[in-house]
């Protein structure tokens, strides 16, 4: 008979392949420590320079210990060794460790730093860090940011802001001045250098002609509705053009509007003076010298009723460059037009002046 194999036994008692090395406790403890130190450092680099120096003082207090531990005899080192090996060893620190390490990586990619510079010394005012687009339009936004002074001593400022891991826009703005939305990132900081990074505002008026007193409803005044011209979604302002009896027209400014000064006034009434100027011309001397002493009388007139026209916040910075559509229509339901048109914001103080045209169109809906 054919003897067949017999397969081969299994003997539980062959070697078995050793098992991958483990580090032990107190060296992955070690790790996370190291790596918790190169960590904190390396964002307070970015981050926190000025209290880096402070961080860094364990470094000399770990160079000390090295060398007192070549002065210490063989006992004290070996009994030392027991407590930190004993120390180290325990798991409970290890998961300590590792939750605290945990914790640090998820505030570093939650927080970073807008680093705004002054370039001159004398410099004093406050700043504030806004979240979200320039030209969003979010007053609630504005009104939470916290302000912050730069001034020579804490120039230059680190404002700390809170973001996602994916990061927010954000601005800075500084009274006049506003910067351009910029994404902020955990781990980057950002940097500015005050004024130069700064846009400069405006404040807009919108002046009545003499004509739009015809255009009262009653004690109303036309309503006025001022937009942004590249999104007329944007609204800047609806609000009557006067409060009172008269019409003074509106100063409009982000968030505080700038009053203009006596050169400003002085151009505002050289062209007033051409809008207001009557293009009837007449040979007779005295009628001619007495209808441009009426003109001085009405430009001058115009000139203090405007100064006194009512301030009123924009809805979002107007900064030189930016477009501006507005138009004036009746307060009654007819919702009639008076008068539109649009701007480019060129100088610190712009105007427009609006006046009753019979000939828009009317009943048009913004």
């Amino acid at each position: 008979m054919t003897e067949h194999a017999l397969p081969p036994r299994h003997d539980p008692t062959a070697a078995r392949a050793p098992a991958a090395p483990v580090a032990p406790v107190e060296l992955r403890i070690l790790v996370v420590l190291l790596l918790a130190d190169l960590g904190v450092g390396l964002w307070m680099r970015l981050h926190a320079e000025r209290w880096l120096s402070f961080f860094v003082t364990h470094l000399p207090v770990l160079a000390l210990a090295g060398a007192a531990w070549g002065l210490l005899t063989d006992d004290a080192r070996q009994w030392l060794r027991g407590r930190a090996r004993a120390l180290l060893a325990s798991r409970r620190l290890l998961v300590a460790l590792g939750a605290t390490l945990a914790l640090l990586a998820t505030l570093s990619v939650s927080c970073s730093t807008i680093t705004v510079q002054a370039s001159d010394d004398m410099v004093r005012v406050p700043v504030r860090v806004v979240a979200g687009e320039r030209t969003a339009g979010d007053s609630a936004a504005f009104a939470a940011a916290p302000s912050h002074a730069l001034t020579r001593l804490t120039s230059p400022l680190a404002a700390r802001v809170w973001i996602p891991p994916v990061g927010r826009r954000m601005w800075v703005y500084a009274p006049g001045l506003a910067t351009v939305s910029r994404v902020v990132v955990p781990w980057v900081p950002t940097r500015l250098h005050y004024p130069e990074d700064f846009d400069s505002l405006a404040t807009l008026l919108v002046l009545p002609h003499p004509s739009l007193a015809l255009a009262r409803c009653g004690d109303a005044a036309p309503v006025l509705t001022v937009r942004n011209a590249r999104d007329p979604r944007v609204v800047l302002l609806a609000a009557p053009l006067g409060a009172d009896d008269c019409l003074r027209g509106v100063h409009l400014g982000f968030p505080e509007v700038a009053r203009p000064d006596s050169a400003s006034w002085a151009r505002i009434g050289a062209l007033a003076g051409l809008a207001l100027r009557d293009t009837t011309t007449t040979t007779d001397s005295a009628a001619r010298a007495e209808a441009d002493s009426m003109w001085r009388a009405d430009v001058r007139a115009a000139v203090d009723k405007w100064r006194g026209a009512r301030a009123a916040p924009s809805a979002l910075p107007l900064v030189i460059g930016d477009s501006i559509a507005w138009d004036l229509r009746r307060p009654d339901a007819t919702r009639a037009l008076l008068d539109s048109g649009s701007v480019r914001i060129s100088h610190a103080i712009t105007h427009v002046m609006a006046r009753h045209r019979p000939t828009v169109a009317r009943g048009a809906e913004p």
